[in-house]
């Protein structure tokens, strides 16, 4: 692979890790979305010629660039604390902008699949299918239970943070997989 496709991947895994850190200093955060998605926007294009999915991934990184611009006046992570307290609309700000993060995310793994089935270790390719269905049905049984936890006592909250918790490790291992391809690239 290319000098540039390894910069991709590097590029790539940076992107994901700001929207996945979420540290706050008072209302300021350390690692901005917006800054994240730019990342991921600037790498997707370098290679949006190559494969349709990626193109997807690129106007979806596009708007969450401009969802995640609000997180700048607001902090939009919901402390399970006052879970029940925060309004409506704020719980379906945070869903869209995960549904849409975890779109984009599946869009540029099947992208760079496609991209590199050919170069990619059969083993890698494989551990990378079995994360991304893992990732996947950890979503899913979150968003399946998320409206539910809105009318359940706060001990029960518990278990939507132990989703947060398991889909935060699988995003870290797909991170992990686009600097491991960085480096066999």
């Amino acid at each position: 692979m290319s000098p540039s496709l390894r910069s991709v991947y590097r590029r790539l895994g940076w992107g994901l890790v700001f929207p996945l850190l979420d540290f706050h200093l008072e209302s300021f955060d350390i690692f901005p979305d917006f800054v994240g998605y730019l990342i991921i926007l600037f790498a997707l294009n370098h290679i949006r010629a190559m494969d349709s999915h990626i193109r997807h991934a690129g106007w979806l990184a596009l708007v969450l660039l401009f969802v995640s611009l609000p997180q700048l006046m607001f902090k939009s992570s919901i402390d399970m604390e006052q879970f029940a307290a925060v309004p409506l609309g704020m719980h379906a700000y945070v869903q869209a902008a995960a549904i849409l993060h975890v779109w984009c995310v599946i869009l540029i793994f099947r992208g760079l699949y496609t991209i590199g089935k050919a170069t990619i270790q059969p083993g890698l390719a494989a551990a990378v299918d079995s994360i991304m269905k893992l990732y996947i049905a950890l979503f899913a049984i979150q968003l399946l239970f998320y409206p539910f936890m809105l009318n359940m006592e706060d001990s029960v909250v518990s278990v939507l943070q132990l989703s947060s918790l398991f889909i935060f490790f699988v995003e870290l291992l797909l991170i992990r997989v686009l600097f491991r391809l960085s480096l066999n690239a």
